[in-house]
């Protein structure tokens, strides 16, 4: 990736100049710095995925996301090998399931503390940016819920078409 700045600034003061000149060598130093230092970024408009060094995802693959409390975004999984392999928000799943382990919301219940056993699984379908009408906001408390269940009729939901996950929510189309 090449970033070309072109400045074409007829300087009539010197301070003026300057502050172009100190700009330009701030900008370059920042392009420098991010294509050194983030090298697994995947962005489209204010969301992103950050993945782990040496991982990719594709279109297609198989994923695992659940809900990482501590980063206060989602962490992405391969499906098959369970490792991390990025964290991200936006990210849009196809061919969904949703996932919960009842060893672990037993425990989370007996202990009351909040452990990962919740997953939502399906097909990377890339990022989107904002939530469509036509997607129904989900949720799962292990407090409350034996699922993943729908906010409006608290319907339990096993599996949709679409999921888009953005801001620490889930949001299913059928």
């Amino acid at each position: 990736m090449r970033v070309f700045i072109f400045l074409n600034i007829n300087c009539t003061k010197a301070s003026f100049c300057a502050t172009y000149v100190f700009l330009y060598r701030y900008i370059y130093f920042l392009y420098i710095w991010t294509s050194y230092f983030i090298k697994n970024l995947v962005v489209v408009g204010e969301y992103m995925i950050h993945l782990r060094e040496e991982q990719t995802i594709e279109i297609g693959q198989k994923i695992r996301v659940y809900r990482n409390l501590h980063k206060n975004m989602f962490s992405i999984q391969d499906a098959t090998t369970k490792k991390v392999i990025g964290y991200g928000e936006g990210i849009l799943l196809e061919n969904v399931k949703f996932r919960v382990q009842k060893k672990g919301q037993d425990k989370v219940r007996k202990t009351k503390q909040k452990s990962v056993h919740a997953f939502v699984v399906g097909e990377f379908a890339g990022i989107k940016t904002e939530v469509s009408n036509d997607y129904e906001y989900i949720y799962y408390n292990p407090y409350t819920t034996e699922k993943f269940v729908t906010s409006v009729t608290h319907e339990e939901i096993d599996e949709c078409q679409s999921c888009f996950l953005i801001h620490n929510k889930c949001y299913a189309k059928s």
